[in-house]
């Protein structure tokens, strides 16, 4: 709470494929809080050309998604830098004593535009940047699913030019070199990431299960089939429809990650994973530390690797997607509210 009272404001900058949208859907359901200290919080949503959104106005807007939740846009050029600082400031001056929460994941690997901007040291900013991380070979691979197989691009290709989105501790000391940033929270995916960030600000948020969690094997498998229904890395909205009308009983994404690579992740990785214990919090470090995902192939070697290609589905696969879209079909023309993480 120490790094909450030097701070005006919390960007919660992901990363992706560490329970961003969890948090997202919590804070959009419920966006005004409250810490057992009096510290209010204000969850603010915003449009790419700057206008804020919040209170009752941000739920219904995230409501109205098929994502069931909204953020704060990315910023990709001095253009939206500008625009986001002078909503940010706006926010800022109008907060009446409550800390603003911002969150994108997108922000992730933007911090050289932050810093080289100071959109944040314009707009007044004090910020509290929380960042959540996961084992890297984890990331990969449910990144791989994510983005990565509707790339166009071969694995081993795709891992090599995607190491530096694991680079954790790098990634978390040029967000401390941002002008405006307070301080950077590195906090671990591998917990609940909803109670975490309750627990980070004070204040127990609304609890909403897994979201975007990655899809269950057999849609992947239809999708890269069918590369219609996903014909691009950031064409994700099947994934949300398919997880709200026809969901699986189980979502697990096949393994794709070799043994070699597997080593040659771990070896590279090494020295960064290193430098992040010295930066994390010691009870963080030490769960790190003591995790072999982070260290050893050996972690690994249960896992049953498949082909990060297309493969036949059998017709029990078929079968079962079919049925599922039929009764999702069904649902939907009932006008059926099912919740976004069955």
């Amino acid at each position: 709470m120490h790094l909450i009272a030097r701070s005006n404001v919390i960007l919660h900058i992901g990363a992706g494929k560490c329970g961003s949208s969890s948090i997202q859907i919590s804070l959009s359901k419920r966006p005004s809080l409250r810490a057992a200290n009096g510290t209010r919080y204000e969850y603010v949503s915003a449009s790419p050309d700057g206008r804020s959104k919040m209170g009752d106005a941000l739920t219904t807007a995230a409501s109205n998604t098929m994502y069931g939740y909204v953020t704060a846009p990315n910023v990709l050029d001095e253009q939206s830098a500008n625009q986001f600082s002078k909503m940010l400031a706006s926010v800022l001056n109008l907060r009446q004593g409550a800390v603003p929460i911002l969150s994108n994941e997108g922000w992730v690997p933007r911090s050289e535009i932050f810093r080289k901007t100071r959109l944040l040291e314009k707009a007044g900013a004090k910020a509290l940047v929380v960042l959540y991380i996961r084992p890297p070979l984890e990331w990969l691979n449910s990144a791989w699913w994510q983005w990565g197989a509707w790339s166009g691009h071969e694995l081993g290709h795709w891992i090599d030019r995607s190491l530096g989105n694991v680079r954790w501790n790098t990634i978390a000391r040029r967000w401390l070199n941002v002008p405006g940033v307070v301080d950077v929270a590195v906090r671990l995916a591998t917990l609940d990431v909803v109670a975490d960030f309750g627990r980070l600000i004070g204040s127990e948020l609304e609890q909403v299960g897994r979201s975007n969690a990655g899809n269950d094997r057999v849609l992947l498998r239809l999708m890269q089939k069918y590369s219609e229904l996903r014909p691009g890395p950031h064409d994700s909205i099947i994934d949300f429809v398919m997880a709200r009308w026809a969901p699986a009983s189980e979502r697990t994404v096949p393994w794709v990650i070799p043994s070699e690579k597997t080593h040659h992740v771990l070896a590279t990785l090494r020295e960064d994973n290193e430098q992040l214990l010295e930066l994390v919090p010691a009870e963080t470090a030490e769960n790190i530390r003591s995790d072999p995902r982070w260290w050893a192939a050996e972690a690994y070697e249960a896992k049953v690797i498949e082909p990060a290609e297309a493969t036949p589905l059998s017709v029990e696969d078929a079968e079962e997607i079919a049925v599922r879209a039929i009764r999702g079909l069904m649902a939907a023309a009932r006008g059926k509210k099912d919740n976004f993480h069955n």
